[in-house]
């Protein structure tokens, strides 16, 4: 019991015998389900899911056909993006891609895990197409690298949702949790009668802050611009949109969660919101980039506190949070006179 009451997270009581707790046990392999009912709910009740533009990446990874497409061959459809740490020591298999305007590429047999595991994400909730920065951009060419760099605001906001890795350091690590044993959640338990007491774990957000996804400088942007993120941690995955958040080990029916998104009387207000404030729960800022210049401000003072591999990466690397505050309904274009629109 001791072990229980200080082990990481909340102490929980699940009813052996019920099947509708609240409290799910994790087991070595991700119940797809889960983020289904996650994205379901998101879709039913808030605006996160619908297009900002009719605009987004020139080229699509197709995860059936296992290659690479102009977006054009696509119809418009929905795609999933995923967001990662590249490491130091990743291989260079993307030098032979062709220009892709005309036509397609077939993926390598053997790809890094963690973008392997992004396709079989992507699979199991529905979706065919899916956005990786290290096969969808043309890094030997600069004119491609530099217009796509440029969209990342589009690219990301326009993706139905973002799939982060915050468990690896580079991409060969695998999404803990997408293939069969492939994370070991050590979530003490303890038989009291008729229930089981369970611990909730370490809350993810806590697991995600202190990631070496969180210290990137790339990656900044790209957790800020999605409306959507399905986070992967050693223990187990966590969902934020623009109205809630959800962990694996608590497992919450779509009904309980949809009273956290009630309006109150003052309009453009939630319950959901002074929850939020009051509890300091969530990964990312509440307004996301912000609507004035002192949350645009800190905003760049936390991408300026994480890291680059290389230093003249520094303005690439936040190019598309400038392109969305120059087109936000009242622009922000300069900070104490250092332009934002380039």
């Amino acid at each position: 019991m001791k072990e229980i009451l200080d082990g990481p997270g909340i102490p929980s009581i699940l009813p052996r015998t019920s099947a509708s707790s609240w409290f799910k046990p994790l087991t070595s392999r991700v119940d797809f389900d889960v983020p289904k009912r996650w994205l379901q709910l998101c879709s039913s009740l808030h605006k996160c899911h619908r297009l900002i533009e009719e605009v987004g990446p020139s080229r699509l990874i197709d995860c059936n056909a296992r290659v690479i497409i102009p977006t054009g061959q696509t119809a418009n459809s929905a795609y999933v993006t995923l967001s990662y740490v590249w490491g130091s020591s990743a291989k260079d298999d993307t030098a032979s891609i062709p220009a892709l305007e005309t036509t397609s590429w077939i993926l390598p047999e053997e790809l890094p895990k963690t973008i392997e595991d992004a396709i079989t994400v992507t699979q199991e909730l529905g979706y065919r197409y899916l956005w990786v920065d290290k096969y969808c951009i043309d890094q030997s060419r600069s004119e491609d690298f530099i217009s796509q760099v440029q969209q990342m605001d589009l690219i990301y906001r326009n993706s139905v949702l973002t799939i982060i890795d915050a468990a690896g350091h580079d991409p060969f690590k695998g999404l803990p949790g997408v293939r069969p044993d492939s994370r070991s959640p050590i979530q003490p338990s303890v038989s009291v009668g008729d229930y089981e007491l369970y611990s909730t774990m370490h809350r993810p957000e806590w697991d995600i802050k202190t990631s070496r996804w969180s210290t990137r400088a790339w990656t900044y942007q790209e957790g800020l611009l999605s409306r959507r993120r399905l986070i992967f941690t050693a223990q187990q995955m966590y969902f934020e949109c623009q109205g809630v958040y959800c962990k694996e080990a608590l497992d919450f029916p779509t009904d309980g969660l949809q009273e956290l998104h009630l309006d109150s009387p003052k309009k453009g207000h939630s319950l959901h919101e002074d929850f939020r404030r009051a509890n300091g729960m969530g990964v990312f800022p509440f307004r996301l980039i912000g609507a004035n210049v002192w949350e645009i401000y800190a905003r760049m003072t936390e991408y300026s506190g994480r890291s680059l591999t290389r230093d003249d990466d520094i303005l690439n690397g936040i190019l598309g949070l400038f392109r969305y505050t120059g087109r936000t309904r009242y622009p922000i274009i300069n900070l104490w006179g250092l332009p934002y629109r380039l």
